[in-house]
């Protein structure tokens, strides 16, 4: 015999209605479930039946009507912000994140401490188009004020921290100025002249090496005398000062 159900198939065929679609609309129950699906698809992802119900929604709609939300997407919506929320609040409080914070902090508090104290203070240079040749002409200007008893003239051309290695001896401006007056006051003469001179400039410091082509003459003659000679000078307020100066005698003329 036929059951129900056969008779029942039998007079929907017969009478020639379709049958309803299934339901595609999931149910609440399995909301979480969903939830946890969308997690783990990418973050513009849609699924088939969401898509399949926002279709169905918009051809329900009357013309000219403002589109409704529906339940399945206003569940999404909220899976969405709690997923990427959490991503976000969990970028934020990285460990990997503060460690890279933390050595690019490092690296800028070492650079800046190797950089030379001249940059990092903003300090003036000497300008690049000034020639070498004015070391050397502060050098004479030394010169001319030792051999000229000039104090005044030798406080110019040097810094208030200017000392001197001549003989053995370290000096200061004003003994190494006495020293020189004091054989001025004996009749002795010097002659000084600069050759060969190599100038550096880094910045606002320079060095200079030279040979002191010179003689010296008192009572008994004149005799002609070498030093090797050095000197450190700094740029300040525009112009070139001698910090330090180191004299060598050589043992006989080069």
């Amino acid at each position: 015999m036929r059951g129900a159900d056969s008779l029942t198939a039998e007079v929907s065929m017969s009478t020639g209605k379709p049958q309803e679609p299934p339901d595609l609309r999931p149910n609440w129950q399995d909301r979480d479930a969903r939830g946890l699906q969308h997690i783990r698809q990418p973050r513009h992802a849609v699924t088939s039946n969401s898509r399949f119900e926002r279709q169905s929604h918009q051809s329900e709609r009357a013309p000219g009507s403002q589109p409704i939300a529906s339940e399945d997407d206003l569940s999404q919506i909220a899976v969405n912000s709690e997923l990427y929320g959490y991503r976000e609040s969990a970028m934020a409080s990285s460990p990997a994140r503060a460690i890279r914070h933390g050595i690019a902090v490092g690296m800028l508090s070492v650079c800046g401490s190797l950089l030379p104290p001249i940059a990092t203070a903003g300090s003036a240079c000497a300008p690049a188009e000034m020639p070498k040749t004015d070391i050397v002409g502060v050098m004479n200007d030394l010169f001319e004020a030792l051999l000229t008893d000039n104090q005044e003239r030798l406080q110019q051309v040097t810094s208030p921290d200017f000392y001197a290695y001549d003989g053995g001896m370290r000096f200061s401006g004003p003994a190494l100025m006495d020293l020189i007056k004091k054989g001025h006051a004996s009749g002795k003469k010097w002659v000084w002249s600069i050759t060969d001179p190599e100038v550096h400039v880094a910045c606002d410091l320079a060095w200079i090496t030279y040979v002191n082509q010179g003689s010296v003459e008192d009572t008994s003659g004149r005799q002609a005398l070498t030093w090797l000679e050095s000197a450190i000078l700094e740029y300040s307020n525009a112009r070139w000062r001698i910090r330090f100066v180191h004299s060598t005698r050589a043992p006989k003329p080069i």
